[in-house]
């Protein structure tokens, strides 16, 4: 068992490795650099390498020149630990656009030998594409004097548009369009696309759909387009198109939708409890087919098509306004009408028919849902969602204000099932004030409601002298307890590292194919939970730097009702541990499951994958 911090650094008698290349971590992945990070210094690291001692000196080449400053290693160096060097400003902005090289020298502080690493290649790219001048978009010649549907029509629905080749074009730049100023579609470049080897670059075409153009409207507007390369650099905008669209028809006048409830011009709260009858009658022209929407104010009803047989009826159909759709609209004049659309392209507008709408409902028309708050100050906490750790406390309902809310306006909020609701009366400072309001649910309440996934809250207004009742939506609160959760009240145990040696480790011999963990089925396990587990890896037994390439997580399918009851493990690969190779480890699992979430305790762990005289490489 070991009962000490020390360790012991014994000589080793294989070759050393060779220096590795450096990271830049910023860089793409084919060394290119962003171009905004060009006028800051670059971090660039590399690892210790193999028999470095204290003192040992090192720095950075740019194209086989030393530049930065010169590092020095600390006592009692650890091969493999990170080290971290910037490439200077003065560097970069000196350095033309272009392929570069970077390694780093480094030299023994007592010996003076040098060595040179493996070097990364980079790439300095600050031109912006297409320089000064992009050409404008080149379009069909049948177009120049607009575009109509039925144009359109024969290019399958599309308008192709080619962007003309254009100076320092590269694989990945993005051409992105924009017509009257709103985003159109966008285009990344290929490698079949840009010049090179002697062969003829494709053209580089973008299409522009019938649904984009039609929600332009049939406007005069500029086309044009900008480009950014990989690097970030932004083109200025191409010269621009003034292209006209011409895909919409005059639409036709047609006539005012009746409503006979409405012959003394009110809609009383009766009738509309009835549903208020809007008929569309006939107008000229009309064909099977025609789609129509009918507009309560600014709500409008599903859309209803003309079937055939439809357009020899008088009215054509009648269409019902429910009193929720009414109730959308505050008390007075309302402008009721209906739009005719065929083939998606707008035919016509109605008259506008004007409706007195007097419902005289208390408080404000369609209240919002209340927002529900635990009592608890996690930083997770969430909005609707009573957790464990708020079960046994009261809770806290936010109302929303309204205009609509008045003085002595009666307020009773409906938790769940439960008959007895929160009552909270409008004082005149709340009106003066206008801010939302905040009720306390009483823990009685919910805890005789019990947990659930869908609880529904909502509120009524009430006022005295008016006999009807508004009704909020209503909301949908999850409530948990912990006694519920995965783990029960006791909490979900760590997953078992199997096959440990005697001195608490895990080790080549008795884990050749990795380190297996088990998890024993748990107290609330359901069908459908899914686990996910986390194994992390440092140097050293007692204390050292995290090892993020050891870091692995498994995921598990939905457990069927067969797994509910058996052990379950989990292997983690050999050679996450070998890249941890001496020192210790940590694992333990979340689970989401249909009562909430859980997180089980740490399991932790010594590894030693070292086999004497060969270090941790498998054999």
């Amino acid at each position: 068992m070991c009962t000490s911090n020390a360790l012991i650094r014994r000589h080793s008698h294989r070759a050393p490795r060779a220096l590795v290349p450096p990271v830049l971590p910023t860089a793409l992945v084919d060394g290119l650099l962003p171009a905004a990070l060009l006028t800051a210094p670059i971090p660039v690291t590399f690892p210790v390498w193999d028999d470095a001692v204290e003192g040992d000196y090192y720095q950075l080449l740019l194209d086989n020149v030393l530049v930065g400053v010169q590092g020095q290693l600390p006592a009692n160096p650890i091969p493999g630990t990170e080290l971290t060097l910037d490439i200077p400003v003065d560097s970069l902005t000196g350095a033309q656009d272009g392929n570069h090289t970077l390694a780093y020298l480094s030299r023994r502080f007592i010996g003076g030998t040098p060595n040179v690493s493996a070097a990364t290649p980079i790439v300095f790219d600050r031109q912006a594409p297409g320089g000064s001048l992009l050409s404008p978009l080149i379009f069909p010649r049948v177009v120049n004097d607009g575009l109509t549907s039925d144009e359109l029509t024969a290019m399958a629905d599309v308008l192709v548009g080619e962007v003309p080749a254009y100076f320092d074009i590269k694989l990945g730049d993005v051409i992105q369009t924009y017509w009257a100023g709103q985003k159109g579609p966008e285009h990344t470049v290929q490698q079949a696309e840009v010049p090179g080897g002697g062969t003829q670059p494709e053209r580089i075409m973008i299409g522009f759909t019938r649904v984009y153009l039609e929600a332009l409207g049939d406007i005069k507007e500029d086309v044009y387009y900008v480009i950014t390369d990989r690097a970030g650099n932004i083109s200025v905008d191409s010269e621009p198109v003034a292209f006209q669209l011409a895909l919409h028809e005059s639409a036709v006048d047609l006539p005012a939708p009746i409503i006979a409830q409405a012959d003394d011009r009110v809609i009383s709260d009766a009738d509309a409890k009835q549903s208020v009858s809007v008929d569309i009658p006939a107008y000229d022209g009309v064909q099977p087919g025609d789609e129509v929407t009918l507009y309560w104010g600014a709500n409008s009803l599903p859309m209803q098509s003309v079937e055939a047989g439809d357009e020899n009826e008088d009215p054509i159909f009648t269409l019902l306004v429910n009193y929720a759709t009414v109730a959308l609209t505050p008390d007075g004049d309302v402008d009721v009408y209906y739009e005719v659309r065929r083939n998606t392209l707008l035919f016509g507008t109605s008259a506008v028919k004007t409706v007195n709408v007097v419902l005289d409902l208390p408080g404000p028309v369609s209240p919002e849902k209340p927002i529900i708050r635990g009592a608890s100050t996690n930083p997770d906490d969430t909005d609707n969602v009573i957790d464990e750790n708020d079960y046994l406390q009261p809770a806290t309902a936010i109302i929303a204000w309204k205009s609509g809310f008045i003085e002595d306006d009666q307020i009773s909020l409906f938790w769940g099932q439960q008959p007895v609701p929160v009552l909270y009366r409008i004082k005149l400072s709340d009106v003066t004030a206008a801010a939302d309001l905040s009720l306390t649910v009483p823990n009685a309440l919910i805890s005789n409601e019990g947990t659930g996934t869908d609880i529904r809250v909502n509120y009524t207004v009430t006022h005295t002298g008016n006999p009807k009742t508004t009704y909020s939506a209503s909301q949908s609160v999850i409530v948990r307890r912990k006694g519920e959760l995965p783990g029960g009240e006791n909490g979900l145990q760590p997953p078992e590292f199997q096959r440990v040696t005697e001195n608490g480790g895990i080790g080549a011999i008795l884990n050749p194919d990795g380190a297996t963990l088990l998890v024993k089925p748990y107290e609330n396990i359901k069908t459908g939970d899914v686990l996910n587990f986390t194994f992390l890896g440092w140097k050293g037994l007692f204390e050292g730097p995290q090892v993020p390439e050891a870091t692995y997580t498994f995921t598990t399918e939905p457990l069927t009702e067969q797994q509910t009851r058996e052990d379950y493990e989990f292997t983690v690969p050999d050679a996450n541990l070998r890249l941890i190779c001496f020192g210790r480890a940590e694992a333990m699992f979340k689970i989401n499951s249909i009562t909430g979430p859980a997180t089980s305790g740490i399991a932790k762990v010594f590894i030693d994958m070292v086999t004497p005289g060969e270090g941790c490489a498998k054999p």
